[in-house]
């Protein structure tokens, strides 16, 4: 089996794999933040926070980073759609340079018999 070849079942197994998945639009992280409430009196306000309460945290299109709280009952939910679609974006990076491979293995090959 030669390079070509090989590019090309991989790229087939890597297109099954992600068949019928796309970018769900999740990027960043799940972390957990104890937050200041700023009402007098509270505990916080020497030093005891309140939480731990579940935050994504993701870096927007100009590169600042950018922290959403969410609720705790979809803080697990949403870290398995942040994971499926981190996995998502590195298979497509993997296809992306096969694909790149591919062409220019083909390329040459053209070059070859028109020689």
């Amino acid at each position: 089996m030669n390079k070509l070849d090989t590019i090309i079942k991989e790229i087939e197994e890597l297109e099954k794999q992600i068949e019928r998945k796309f970018d769900n639009g999740l990027r960043g992280a799940i972390v957990d933040k104890y937050i200041k409430c700023g009402r007098d009196g509270c505990k916080c306000d020497q030093g005891y926070r309140h939480g731990p309460y579940p935050h994504i945290q993701f870096y927007d299109q100009k590169g600042v980073l950018r922290t959403i709280y969410i609720r705790k009952k979809l803080g697990t939910e949403y870290k398995e759609k942040i994971k499926e679609n981190t996995e998502f974006r590195r298979v497509v990076k993997v296809l992306v340079r096969l694909y790149m491979q591919k062409r220019r293995i083909e390329e040459k090959l053209q070059k070859q018999k028109h020689e």
